[in-house]
């Protein structure tokens, strides 16, 4: 059998039989650039808003953040900020401050964490193009 998590392998019979079956198989990243909107729910409109905290702190005025409304309906691929164009365009507003199309989750790289003892820190503004051209390239 073939298993989501560590390719091949015996089932376990003995002890947890179904533990060994669950696990979420991550997407490939082939095309994703072409997938927009992001999240389950669709809440972020582009790789580069992906990258982004869901929320600004209140106190800083100059921070990104992902956007709280964006158009959808566009066909038109944003190859900057990798997804479809939703500035300029009168589509339909999406709002995610509406129950059940929160934008928030999904947020690594935009803050900085502790792993193993040392502090990673968040993916810089010079960092984030660079991503986003290996995403395309996927």
């Amino acid at each position: 059998m073939t298993s989501s998590r560590h390719g091949s392998y015996t089932i376990d019979t003995t002890i947890a039989p179904y533990t060994s079956l669950h696990a979420y198989k991550g997407r490939a990243l082939n095309g994703i650039w072409v997938t927009a909107p992001y999240l389950h729910n669709g809440s972020v409109p582009t790789l580069y808003d992906l990258l982004l905290p869901a929320a600004c702190p209140p106190d800083d005025k100059k921070a990104e953040c992902r956007p709280a409304t964006f158009q959808i309906g566009s066909r038109e691929f944003d190859p900057v900020k990798v997804g479809m164009r939703s500035e300029y365009y009168a589509g339909f507003t999406y709002n995610t401050r509406l129950p059940g199309n929160s934008n928030a989750g999904h947020e690594y790289g935009t803050a900085a964490i502790v792993k193993d003892g040392k502090t990673v820190p968040p993916l810089s503004k010079e960092d984030r193009p660079d991503l986003l051209d290996y995403l395309k390239a996927q």
